[in-house]
């Protein structure tokens, strides 16, 4: 369905629509399986999302189970140096 998500930890269809709370990117996306695309709808979350759900009203609820750093930032700005820190050393 969708590859490359960084740990999606929380999902919810509303209208046909899939939300997908993406902790590792720390965003939010939303999938149309119709047309099957893929938009950011918010990539400034001040933390790390932790599940998605639709209000009675229709508002989508983001806990946040922790804030992003400095450092978070930092390192999330450099791939070839995260590469780097997680290769295997063998």
């Amino acid at each position: 369905m969708i590859d490359n998500l960084y740990f999606p930890n929380g999902v919810e269809v509303v209208r046909g629509k899939v939300f997908i709370a993406e902790m590792g990117k720390a965003r939010i996306l939303k999938y149309s399986p119709s047309s099957n695309t893929i938009n950011v709808l918010n990539d400034k979350l001040p933390g790390y999302p932790d599940n998605i759900r639709q209000t009675s009203n229709g508002e989508l609820w983001v806990p946040i189970a922790a804030m992003r750093s400095d450092g978070d930032n930092w390192l999330a700005a450099r791939p070839t140096l995260r590469a780097l820190l997680t290769k295997d050393s063998y």
